[in-house]
């Protein structure tokens, strides 16, 4: 692709230095980034990538607005409407020597406390006296102007784009620079300003690029509202969903009456294209013997869409989608294009079919799945190791148990075939069918292969049916475990073999089936099903489980110390993740929520108190007949009234009801610190009632940590 960037000698007149006149009203800022073409995986999700990433930087630079990104496959767009033309002044407590050092009795400064004045160049009178618990200290205020936006965004655009991560970053040029793709142009506006910023060699200039076929190859842009009346002129559609409706649109004018399409793979081709135009075209399906979910593939592949009559059959008719324009020669180019690769199927059908299935099993002995880690032999030895554990933890009957294990023994048998070399996505799908050819396998050991890959991609279908959820969740796992054995890691931007997406479909397949496992337990248990026991390498993974957990709820749109409160909570079942979030958010945003936490947070505090200072107590050892005060007596008898329906909501998962359950403690535990001495001096009257309040705090931190809560 070109460079789309208009010469040097246009430039002439750009502002270099900061602009003296602002508005003094709230401002618009643009963000365009161009790409050379973006891989189709990539762009699922990045507009949520950029909104945060964007949002926090602004936050970091104490800058507010109204945050909103496009992602199309040749540009990045952010833009921030509402911004103030400056940061809020900022004042600081800078503290000092001692008082003792810094003044004399009279009050007159010191030699110490002069020189900590020229140090720090401040007048001698700014230099004030505080209390800091039984110290008296000095301190003075550090007033630090606010920057204007327009030299704050020079600053952050640069740090802000090599921030950004992906799965496949590529290098180009020198290889200074990692990105999604190389950059071609940089569109920087701060109303109708050009910000001089530059990255990866790039500067930024008053310039946009249209559709690549239709519109212009550069486009002055004025300011950022302009912006998008130029982009639609020139045949580009920013927005993903508006692409979205106008395919849908245009399928359903031309599709056979009855005919069903997946939305979810016109989403993902559409999200690829700035201008979607589609037709119809047809396939012989008689020419088709291998099953038909590979053909649905193989036009996917090509961006096309397949069709299904209303009992999900694949119909000889598809659709096409293009970029800008089809005419008949583009119409006859892709029906050329997809026969040709229907016939390839074909020929890696009839070779691959050949050959029986206990022979494709044989030949993972050959296929190495990491070096130093071993074969996909060895693999999927530890994967029905690991899925024994899985079904006795889930409790699943010996006669699912005994299909499941035997779904995980055939699952990788398609590694070996021509098929998948060709076409990946086909993985699951062809060893399922190698199964249903053979005869020899139930129905749903060839359902629970084939769907065991799903999900394949961010968005994508997951698998419906208990034993291809667990399969599915325990490959996902294993497949991790092994490569953090092989020594791959994700680091920063880089994760060539995709471990996060590996641990988002594993997650999203666990709350989907409901299975209710330890994250703990499953990371030791998978490293033992390798054979592997490395306390390190299992800190390794699951902070990197954690860290995605985190991602994906703040990605959701979760405020972080509600996140962290229920991720460092102490339950690591993982369905309980999401059920603990979303009760925290629930009770905190009820009249008096915020209230209650910190009445709860009281008492957590008070325990960690007493353990920093060697007391030990338990709540196990509560003794009702030590209680000397009514207030401790009542709180007693509330708790136990409630004791065991708190027990039935947390086995539930229930964590709402149990926050209920538990609020309505609050006016005793209220009263039980406004009455009582915790720390009585007396040791058995003060570990009583620790262990009192430490029966409440231990339910508690089942449903989150809040003192990590941010009041």
């Amino acid at each position: 692709m070109s460079l789309r960037q208009p010469e040097p000698s246009s430039l002439v007149g750009l502002p270099l230095s900061e602009p003296l006149q602002y508005n003094l009203g709230k401002m618009e800022f643009l963000l365009e980034i161009g790409v050379e073409d973006l891989p189709a995986g990539a762009i699922p999700g990045f507009c949520e990538n950029l909104t945060r990433s964007f949002q926090n930087l602004l936050e970091e630079n104490r800058l507010s607005g109204e945050i909103e990104a496009w992602v199309t496959i040749r540009r990045l767009v952010v833009r921030a409407k509402g911004l103030p033309p400056k940061q809020p002044d900022k004042i600081t407590e800078v503290l000092g020597p001692p008082a003792s050092a810094a003044f004399l009795p009279n009050g007159a400064l010191t030699q110490t406390g002069l020189g900590y004045c020229r140090a720090h160049k401040i007048n001698p009178k700014e230099l004030k006296i505080k209390e800091d618990g039984k110290k008296k200290v000095t301190y003075y205020l550090k007033k630090e102007k606010g920057k204007t936006a327009y030299r704050l965004l020079r600053e952050m655009i640069p740090s802000f784009l090599a921030s950004l991560s992906f799965e496949l970053p590529m290098r180009w040029g020198e290889g200074e620079v990692a990105f999604v793709r190389p950059i071609t142009s940089i569109l920087a506006l701060l109303e109708d300003k050009v910000l001089p910023v530059a990255f990866a060699g790039i500067k930024a200039k008053p310039f946009t690029f249209g559709h690549p076929t239709l519109g212009a190859t550069v486009i002055k842009v004025k300011s950022p509202s302009d912006y998008f009346q130029v982009l639609r002129k020139n045949f580009v559609m920013l927005n993903g969903q508006e692409r979205f409706q106008r395919a849908v649109e245009k399928v359903n004018k031309i599709k056979p009456t009855g005919a069903s399409f997946s939305q979810k793979v016109l989403d993902q081709i559409v999200q690829t294209l700035e201008y979607p135009q589609v037709a119809k075209s047809k396939i012989d399906l008689k020419k088709i013997p291998y099953p038909k979910e590979i053909a649905a593939l193989v036009i996917e592949r090509l961006k096309c869409l397949p069709l299904y009559d209303p009992k999900g059959n694949l119909l000889p008719e598809f659709i096409i989608i293009t970029d800008g324009q089809i005419t008949a020669e583009i119409k006859k180019g892709f029906h050329w294009v997809l026969m040709g690769r229907l016939e390839d199927a074909l020929f890696f059908w009839q070779e691959d079919t050949r050959i029986p299935v206990p022979e494709h099993h044989k030949k993972l002995a050959k296929v190495i799945f990491q070096a130093g880690v071993g074969t996909l032999s060895d693999y999927v030895r530890a994967l029905e190791a690991f899925v024994d554990k899985v079904a006795s933890g889930l409790k699943i009957s010996a006669e699912e148990r005994e299909e499941l294990m035997i779904a995980a023994r055939m699952a990788k048998i398609d590694a070996t075939t021509s098929m998948v070399r060709e076409f990946p996505e086909v993985t699951g799908i062809m060893a399922g069918s190698l199964l249903e050819k053979d005869g020899g396998y139930s129905r749903r050991v060839c359902e629970t292969v084939k769907s065991h890959h799903l999900p394949r991609y961010s968005g994508d279908d997951l698998p419906h049916e208990r034993p291809a959820q667990v399969l599915s969740f325990c490959d996902k796992m294993m497949h991790l475990c092994g490569l953090f054995l092989a020594g791959v890691e994700p680091s920063g931007s880089s994760d060539p073999y995709g471990l996060r997406r590996l641990a988002q479909g594993m997650l999203e397949v666990a709350w989907a089936g409901n299975l209710r496992l330890s994250l703990n337990e499953l990371v030791s248990n998978g490293l033992k099903s390798w054979g592997k026991e490395d306390g390190g390498l299992k800190k390794k993974i699951n902070d990197f489980l954690y860290q995605r957990l985190e991602n994906i709820f703040e990605n959701r749109g979760f405020r972080p110390d509600i996140v962290a409160s229920a991720l460092y909570a102490g339950n690591d079942i993982l369905t309980a993740y999401p059920a603990r979030i979303s009760a925290l958010v629930n009770f905190i945003s009820s009249p008096a929520g915020t209230a209650k936490v910190t009445t709860f947070t009281r008492i957590t505090n008070i325990l960690v108190q007493a353990r920093e200072k060697g007391i030990a107590f338990s709540s196990q050892e509560v003794q009702p007949q030590l209680f000397t005060e009514e207030a401790e007596k009542e709180l007693f008898r509330a708790w136990n009234i409630r004791a065991a329906r708190i027990e039935n909501f947390l086995e539930a998962e229930q964590f709402e009801k149990a926050l209920g359950e538990l609020s309505e403690l609050d006016l005793f535990i209220n009263r039980f610190f406004d009455k009582v001495l915790v720390m009585a001096p007396d040791e058995g009257l003060r570990r009583n009632r620790l262990a009192l309040l430490d029966k409440i705090a231990s339910v508690l931190f089942l449903i989150g940590d809040l003192r990590r809560i941010q009041i």
